[in-house]
């Protein structure tokens, strides 16, 4: 995952401010469910996280300040080690529970 994110990174114009990333195989993800992390960013945060209750969930949004730290990550875990380390500048995001969004690698997922 952290080489994908790396690429899309490297491929954004210098006129962003701000990136959501969101797993690819949550192919049924609104893009309303970007909003509240975007949202976020537009107040000043440098990072958002979105969660359900204590959990983490796969959608995250990180300022342009933040772009030379994650290009830097290694494996599926880079991302989420990285905000934990630097817990006091992600804004925690709670998520709406009807607004779940299932991932097509499980095994309950249907069309």
């Amino acid at each position: 995952m952290s080489a994908s994110l790396r690429r899309g990174l490297k491929s954004l114009p210098s006129s962003s401010r701000g990136v959501v990333a969101l797993l690819a195989d949550m192919p049924l993800a609104p893009a309303q469910a970007a909003t509240p992390l975007l949202e976020a960013l537009d107040r000043d945060a440098t990072a958002a996280e979105s969660r359900l209750g204590e959990h983490p969930e796969h959608r995250v949004a990180f300022a342009r300040d933040l772009y030379s730290e994650v290009t830097v990550l290694q494996g599926d875990q880079g991302r989420r080690a990285h905000l934990r380390s630097h817990a006091e500048i992600v804004r925690l995001i709670t998520s709406d529970p009807g607004a779940v969004l299932g991932s097509i690698d499980d095994r309950t997922w249907r069309l």
